[in-house]
């Protein structure tokens, strides 16, 4: 199975992270800081819950990966391989 780029998804995540930006901004120059912060205070949870998706995205990604090549690893190694890899700790 072959991994997809990441380059899509980090695009994705500067565009939404480049949205936030600009509404804040628009508002700012809009209606002045008091403006800015009634919007903020409006939307920050939001905000901040998809901001937390975002690295939450990349290490799940990451972790899938690192279990596909764990996988493959245990799939080719021999008996004594895996059963000197279980003196050392791993969990088959």
């Amino acid at each position: 199975m072959t991994e997809g780029s990441q380059w899509p998804a980090a695009t994705v995540a500067i565009a939404f992270l480049a949205f936030v930006a600009a509404i804040f901004l628009t508002v700012f120059f809009r209606d002045g800081i008091d403006g800015a912060m009634k919007a903020w205070s409006a939307i920050g949870t939001i905000v901040g819950v998809l901001t937390g998706a975002i690295p939450s995205y990349f290490f799940h990604r990451t972790a899938q990966a690192a279990q596909r090549d764990a996988s493959a690893l245990k799939a080719a190694a021999d008996a004594a391989t895996l059963q000197k890899a279980k003196e050392f700790g791993l969990r088959i």
